[in-house]
């Protein structure tokens, strides 16, 4: 049944209202050239003055340059190998969002490739010119290209997108969290904040926080960008699902995973290093006296200590 439920297509559910805030941020971005397809093609035909003052700023400019600097500026000797990358190029340098034209985001991955391809060709073109024109010894011409290459990458290496992959080596946090991960049944239904859906998708069903519907575990890590919610409305769902039918099984640093209690997870054996709550026992609530109600008196689960930058939750379980 497992093996079943693994092959099952994975479903990532949202909820439209969300569909639509996205949609709209999105056409947001360009607003300055209309408010519809139609409206921002004629703007672009008609108004080349208006579009030209948001496409040429210094900050547009600058990653024009960021781009080509890297290689040398060879993509220039080589346009036609750039057409490639100009549907790329003109969603980053038309859109209003920094992001957008900036080489430390995700949004100019797939003009890079192409960037590169040109730099090669570029490099040719580069080295027949310099025979054609200069008294240059037979594969002279490669070599001094191929060196004025190098010395712009050697130059501008730390400024280039390859540089920030760098970004993406996991620190200490980043391999904890994916630890836990790990721990989660693959059957489970989950709800996920943003960054953590990619590390939870190989399941039947999906979903991106705040969409919960019927997930059996809630992922969240307060230290990670929040989106689509700002952190008031984050804290606000995460106070909701508390005082409703979640629990909190796992806190760590940042790191939050709650349980439904309806869920079949709850009242199966825990996975190892999980809490109790996974018997499908209640956490017991906590008297003003700091025990648990009962005969037996038992302590309250212990209080864990609060770090910087971690998710205030429910005194119940904080």
């Amino acid at each position: 049944m497992e093996r079943d439920a693994r092959r099952r297509p994975v479903q990532l559910h949202s909820r439209p209202s969300l569909l639509r805030r996205t949609f709209l941020a999105l056409v947001d971005r360009y607003a300055y050239l209309g408010d519809g397809f139609g409206a921002m093609l004629k703007t672009l035909c008609t108004r080349p003055l208006h579009v030209a003052g948001h496409v040429f700023t210094g900050a547009k400019l600058e990653f024009v340059v960021r781009v080509l600097r890297p290689v040398g500026f060879l993509p220039v000797f080589a346009p036609a190998h750039l057409l490639l990358a100009l549907p790329t190029f003109l969603q980053s340098i038309l859109s209003e969002l920094p992001a957008q034209y900036s080489i430390h985001y995700q949004y100019t991955a797939p003009m890079i490739p192409f960037v590169f391809v040109s730099a090669v060709f570029g490099c040719r073109r580069l080295a027949r010119a310099l025979r054609s024109r200069a008294a240059v010894k037979p594969g002279g011409e490669s070599a001094t290209a191929m060196s004025i290459l190098v010395l712009f990458v050697l130059l501008f290496f730390g400024k280039s997108p390859i540089h920030h992959l760098r970004r993406f080596r996991p620190d200490t946090h980043a391999r904890e969290v994916a630890r836990h991960l790990r721990e989660i049944p693959p059957d489970a239904a989950v709800s996920a904040q943003c960054p953590l859906v990619p590390h939870l998708s190989r399941r039947a069903e999906i979903y991106m926080f705040p969409d919960v519907k019927n997930a059996e575990y809630v992922v969240l890590d307060s230290s990670m960008k929040k989106w689509p919610l700002e952190e008031d409305a984050y804290r606000k769902k995460v106070d909701e699902l508390l005082a409703g039918d979640y629990e909190v099984v796992r806190r760590v640093g940042s790191l939050v995973v709650l349980i439904s209690r309806r869920s079949s997870a709850f009242r199966r054996k825990p996975p190892p290093g999980f809490s109790r709550a996974f018997d499908g026992r209640r956490s017991p609530r906590r008297s003003p006296a700091g025990r648990a109600p009962g005969a037996g008196g038992a302590e309250a689960p212990p209080k864990l200590p609060a770090k910087a930058g971690t998710l205030t939750v429910s005194r119940r379980f904080s």
